[in-house]
């Protein structure tokens, strides 16, 4: 059972940092558009 739980934990936190990962490329991708577009697709928040 605790091995089960272990497991669980590091699937959550594989999960947690995959996103994380994605959420900081998206943003950099966003940036860089910024500077691509002038802004105009992609007003920088």
């Amino acid at each position: 059972m605790s091995h089960f739980w272990r497991q669980q934990q590091v699937d959550v936190g594989y999960v947690r940092a995959r996103a994380e990962m994605r959420r900081r490329m998206l943003h950099y991708h966003q940036k860089r558009n910024d500077k691509k577009c002038n802004g105009k697709h992609f007003p920088s928040t």
